[in-house]
């Protein structure tokens, strides 16, 4: 679990916080998607045909914070002093943020985020749980999660992810609060290609 709060700004450690639960794609109080989304999940496998999103997550992905920094500047420009100020320490703190994410072909998932809060040392948090996919329509893949608590329980919620053309980046929308409305924020995963481990040679060869 991650350490508790020693004497940071309450908004800027509940951004921490809802980065590690965004993140994590699964924890309960699934916050405003960015586009509307459907209620009620398809009964019927209509909407996964002519698509190959549900296995393309299938890997190893790695990823980063991104922010839309002219959507942001021009957000800065209608705030106070004090409160540009407060943003942009919000902002540097999310931009610390790293992601490592495994589905697997059975449905279950792990993630590992890493964050550091006003300098300090960073933070990590490891996440397990299943998912399930929804939808896939074009470069989107919505999908169904479960998080695995540390009292036994589950915490369920919903995120879209969005593929790039050759499926190799995807991403998914991470809000900051309703302060930062209309800046896009988010997190870009490349996917990690596993290498085996180098072959061991062979003791009858006659190399030397």
């Amino acid at each position: 679990m991650l350490p508790k709060n020693q004497g940071c700004h309450p908004l800027v450690w509940g951004v921490a916080l809802a980065a590690v639960c965004l993140l994590s794609l699964g924890c309960g109080g699934d916050p405003k998607p960015a586009e509307p989304e459907s209620t009620s999940p398809p009964t019927d496998k209509t909407a996964l045909q002519g698509t190959d999103l549900p296995q393309q997550l299938v890997g190893i992905w790695l990823g980063d914070a991104r922010i839309d920094q002219a959507q942001f500047e021009a957000h800065l420009a209608t705030m106070s002093p004090e409160q540009q100020a407060e943003a942009k320490n919000i902002v540097a703190n999310f931009l610390t943020t790293v992601m490592a994410m495994q589905y697997t072909p059975e449905g279950l998932f792990e993630n590992e985020v890493e964050m550091s809060i006003n300098g300090n040392s960073p933070i990590r948090d490891v996440s397990l749980g299943t998912y399930q996919v929804l939808a896939a329509s074009g470069n989107e893949l919505k999908i169904k999660v479960n998080e695995r608590l540390a009292d036994g329980s589950s915490a369920p919620g919903e995120r879209i992810i969005r593929f790039s053309a050759d499926r190799n980046q995807c991403e998914v929308a991470i809000p900051l609060g309703a302060e930062f409305a209309g800046v896009t924020t988010k997190l870009v995963f490349t996917r990690q290609e596993i290498t085996s481990v180098a072959e061991t040679p062979n003791p009858n060869s006659n190399s030397r």
